[in-house]
């Protein structure tokens, strides 16, 4: 019997509906927002809303304290454009958005389309396109996770294979991301909805074992509860609790790892020498999280760069990353490119930097003045070769530009990006380190020329 009744309340002409008389929150719902501060008050939030028990629960919890939080909510619903029944959930949707009076907001994808021609499974791609169109909004987005979703994620990265870290749970908060569901099960979900008189529309693919999470919860997870363990779901959760301490106290020895002995992206790996490799590989995936490099990397990519760390002097190609140890330290950079690109005058947008190139004097930091009539042939913009050399200004002799880059303490893994400037037959400047002794302006010099590095 549902917890409200229709009445005909007019509010500047509009009938309000549904009146509700009876209606609680969920008591773990409301702990979970304050507990982990997911509400500020006096903003606009998104609810991902599918129109399955899940969701639904997420919206009228949501509604039912909107006033308490001082929340305006957005029901935000995606098509998915693969089931006969996906129009009906789209309008169920949105006709419950209408009836609490709540904006509405939709898209139509084609999951198996954007899969077909991305390479991902139809699960990705679903996710991907979902989470694409919630953060077009750019604001919080609320979705329908649940203590069974956390039991079925731990069960399904053990058996693609995980370390500690892929058995942590969920986070509540994550970004732009707020699950308030985390320790509410699906039977307390269910029960709700029942007891409230709340309707929702069932997927008919979530009874179908095609998809790898549906097998699991439909077909696995009942096999170990009736056969193996009645409370198989919370054996998972109490290793998710686990794996998350320990990562914990993996995670404060890292940072402090970091803070001593990491400078932009260098890392001093002498303190890791006598180290265990386990602490290393977390450190190493640590080290690729905070250059955001971490995506794509396999385990066994991990445990090739811990080899490296080893040695003295080495180097190791992964995905077109250059890890290179040299006098204790672990480097990065990527493949080394040609680029050799001709300059104009004016803003000059290059791989290597924004050069502009200006008639007369414009003095500045990075910027130099040469005698325009020394210039041979076009000015262009390159990185260094084997063999370069050049004057640098002040100086008589000729200076090999690798030797040049080593005095001036240019790191080894940036050597490769110096923006050179060339015309058809020396090296002009150094950017932004030293111009070449031989176009520096004279008494007799006419034309002047000025060459800036933005950095």
């Amino acid at each position: 019997m549902p917890k409200w009744e229709q009445v005909d309340l007019v509010d500047n002409g509009h009938q309000r509906w549904p009146y509700f008389f009876d209606m609680k929150y969920n008591k773990s719902f409301y702990e979970n927002l304050k507990k982990y501060n997911m509400i500020d008050g006096g903003e606009e939030v998104i609810v991902a809303c599918s129109g399955g028990a899940d969701s639904m629960f997420l919206l009228y919890n949501l509604f039912l304290l909107r006033e308490e939080f001082n929340i305006k909510i957005k029901v935000c619903h995606v098509n998915h454009g693969i089931r006969a029944t996906a129009k009906r959930d789209q309008d169920f949707v949105r006709n419950i958005a209408q009836k609490l009076e709540l904006e509405f907001e939709t898209i139509d994808v084609n999951m198996d389309e954007f899969a077909k021609e991305n390479k991902m499974s139809s699960e990705e791609a679903g996710r991907f396109l979902r989470y694409e169109f919630f953060r077009t909004f750019n604001t919080k987005i609320f979705t329908a996770h649940n203590q069974d979703d956390q039991a079925e994620t731990i069960l399904y990265r053990i058996i693609r294979g995980t370390g500690l870290e892929g058995l942590q749970s969920i986070e509540y908060v994550n970004g732009d991301l707020y699950r308030p569901m985390l320790n509410i099960s699906r039977r307390e979900i269910e029960e709700y909805l029942l007891e409230n008189g709340i309707d929702h529309v069932d997927d008919e693919t979530n009874s179908m074992a095609v998809y790898t999470r549906n097998k699991l919860r439909l077909e696995l997870i009942p096999y170990i509860e009736k056969n193996l363990n009645s409370n198989f779901k919370g054996a998972l959760l109490r290793l998710q609790d686990l794996a998350h301490k320990q990562n914990t106290y993996f995670q404060k020895i890292v940072d402090r790892y970091f803070l001593d002995n990491m400078k932009e992206d260098v890392l001093d790996i002498k303190p890791l020498k006598d180290e265990d490799e386990y602490l290393v590989s977390i450190i190493i995936r640590e080290y690729l999280r905070r250059l955001n490099l971490i995506e794509g990397i396999r385990k066994v990519q991990i445990e090739n760069i811990v080899d490296l760390i080893k040695q003295d002097s080495a180097s190791i190609t992964v995905h077109k990353l250059i890890f290179e140890i040299s006098q204790g330290y672990l480097f990065l950079k990527k493949e080394v490119e040609k680029i050799d690109e001709t300059l104009k005058f004016g803003i000059n947008k290059t791989k290597l930097g924004t050069l502009i190139v200006e008639e007369g004097i414009k003095k500045g930091k990075n910027s130099i003045q040469v005698d325009a009539s020394k210039i041979k042939g076009q000015l262009r913009i390159r990185n260094k070769r084997d063999g370069d050399k050049f004057t640098p200004i002040g100086m008589k002799g000729s200076k090999k530009i690798k030797d040049f880059l080593i005095d001036n303490r240019v790191p080894k893994y940036k050597r490769d990006f110096v923006p050179l400037i060339v015309d058809d037959e020396n090296i002009i400047w150094v950017a932004p380190y030293r111009m070449n002794e031989k176009y520096k302006i004279e008494s007799r010099t006419e034309k002047i020329i000025s060459i800036s590095l933005e950095v």
